[in-house]
């Protein structure tokens, strides 16, 4: 029910003054009938108030999480759980019989709900995230950057548009994605952007960076360890990588109490881990956890390992290191909003 008011608008007419059914119905875009039943679920629910008077009222603290004209929306979530749902009987069936389902496969229902999710973080938090990587600023101001796994290419649309001199770059293996991330850019008139489709393990030459990002994309691959060692060819030497990743440990003795966690492993579960299934990956999954983020980028040249949580949403976190020569070796260490722990060292 929140996903269909999403969609139709339906938590848009709602607001904190009471109004009869009659009035709201006037104001929606559709058949009345369905909108009139779909009040009776989301009052049942809790979510809005019918009073003596027969009158409707969004409870004010549910207004800024449900409206689509909110920053903080999280009425898009609701619409990824009905698009995993989806799937829940062809995973079953991949659960007996091994595999998965290709992000390809997937398209465009998960695609179109990433796009809104994206949006509401990426168009108010994208900056204040990136914010929190030492000297990556001065190479978006100029530099050349890459966003591997981009989709419709939302990341590099907006930093394009905040930094004219810098060069942006974004790399997807659906078609489908890039041609709508060319067109959104042309439309907005920029011209320091491109986009390429295909695997970046799999283009022969692609461009020298100074930065790379990879926006919860890691997790998903098939070939993590070869995208990342590709990522350390193609940027410059003291270029920077950075992941944005679920802020877990890997342990789920340690991660089973945190807020998030169940959401995640369930979105895990029917996505993320059928995405590099089906591509013979070993389906590390949403979850899989700081340690093993931190020890991927030591492994394949990438020192001091950085570990920032995202202050705007604590349940990602931000990954960054210096492509240095292989076989140098540095620490890694982890920073909240509190302070600094340096945890581990890779030689």
């Amino acid at each position: 029910m929140v996903d269909l008011g999403n969609r139709c608008g339906f938590w848009d007419v709602l607001d904190t003054e009471a109004r009869t059914s009659e009035h709201l119905a006037a104001r929606i875009q559709g058949e009345p009938r369905y909108f009139y039943e779909w009040l009776g679920a989301v009052v049942s629910a809790g979510l809005v108030v019918l009073d003596a008077e027969d009158r409707y009222r969004l409870m004010p603290e549910y207004k800024a999480a449900l409206s689509r004209r909110s920053d903080t929306s999280v009425a898009d979530t609701a619409g990824l759980v009905v698009e995993l749902a989806h799937h829940v009987p062809r995973v079953a069936e991949h659960v007996r019989t091994g595999g998965g389902i290709s992000y390809a496969n997937r398209h465009p229902g998960v695609s179109e709900v990433f796009d809104r999710l994206n949006k509401n973080v990426y168009d108010t938090s994208l900056h204040q995230i990136l914010e929190l990587v030492p000297g990556l600023q001065e190479v978006l101001e100029y530099g050349t950057v890459a966003d591997i796994g981009c989709g419709t290419g939302r990341v590099v649309r907006l930093l394009a548009e905040r930094h004219p001199n810098g060069t942006f770059i974004g790399y997807d293996n659906l078609p489908a994605s890039i041609e709508a991330a060319r067109a959104e850019a042309q439309m907005s008139g920029l011209e320091n952007v491109r986009f390429e489709v295909g695997d970046i393990g799999d283009i022969a030459a692609p461009t020298m960076c100074d930065a790379v990002l990879a926006f919860e994309v890691i997790h998903n691959l098939s070939r993590p360890h070869a995208t990342v060692e590709r990522v350390h060819t193609m940027l410059r030497p003291g270029g920077l990588f950075v992941m944005y990743e679920a802020n877990a440990s890997g342990d789920l003795q340690l991660d089973k109490g945190l807020s998030w966690a169940s959401d995640l492993y369930a979105f895990s579960t029917l996505s993320c881990v059928g995405v590099s299934l089906a591509e013979g990956g070993p389906g590390l999954g949403a979850m899989w956890g700081n340690t093993g983020a931190t020890a991927l980028l030591a492994d394949h040249g990438f020192s001091p390992v950085r570990v920032d949580v995202v202050p705007s949403d604590t349940s990602r976190a931000l990954f960054s290191a210096r492509a240095l020569p292989l076989g140098v070796g540095g620490a890694v260490s982890f920073r909240s909003p509190s302070g600094e722990t340096s945890v581990e060292s890779h030689g």
